[in-house]
């Protein structure tokens, strides 16, 4: 099977989509906390403490998610690097 340039190529637009995607879904999420931590801090409610706590744990599976893209972004640039200097392994 012959690996073209064109396939990691193709990639690009997918991961700036999901990093787009995955930023936007950061922004709201965090703009919730500090509405919530307010709410909190007024009234010292539980519930709205368990949900602070569980909405910081969804910040930090889209930081990895993130990561991850970016780790993924890179190999593609990689790989066509490679492609290009046509080294084969």
């Amino acid at each position: 099977m012959e690996l073209s340039l064109s396939i990691p190529a193709l990639l690009f637009p997918a991961i700036s989509l999901t990093m787009l995607a995955y930023n936007a879904r950061y922004l709201a999420i965090a703009a919730l906390i500090r509405q919530l931590h307010q709410k909190y801090q007024e009234t010292e409610s539980k519930s709205i403490g368990l949900q602070v706590k569980q909405l910081s744990k969804r910040l930090t599976l889209i930081k990895n998610m993130q990561a991850t893209a970016i780790f993924s972004f890179l190999l593609a640039v990689i790989t066509m690097s490679l492609i290009y200097v046509e080294l084969r392994f």
